[in-house]
């Protein structure tokens, strides 16, 4: 799925946290991911904290058993990939967002 960087710019938030990042999902963000992932389970927004060493999850900023585990995988890699294009992170960025720039896309 590419990634529709000036909708995520309004939706998520990402902050450089030294040793890891964090990417907040705003509510009309996971709104919107409901959309595509009608049996997600709540819409509270939600943050995540991802290693910049290797891009795995090191936190999530609430509790989400009440959400599909697929989908909230799902929107843990959208968070990933706009914080690692937001802080310039290109060992986290998978091959799609190298294409996407090659092709003229910028950073918002």
């Amino acid at each position: 799925m590419e990634l529709d960087c000036k909708r995520h710019t309004k939706d998520m938030r990402c902050f450089d946290n030294g040793s890891y990042f964090s990417v907040t999902v705003n509510e009309r963000g996971v709104r919107h991911f409901k959309r595509r992932w009608p049996c997600f389970g709540r819409g509270d927004a939600i943050t995540f904290e991802f290693s910049k060493k290797d891009g795995d999850i090191v936190g999530v900023s609430r509790s989400v058993e009440h959400n599909d585990g697929t989908g909230i995988r799902a929107l843990a890699d959208d968070a990933k990939q706009y914080g690692a294009l937001r802080l310039g992170l290109v060992e986290l960025m998978p091959d799609s967002i190298d294409d996407w720039m090659a092709a003229g896309g910028s950073v918002p």
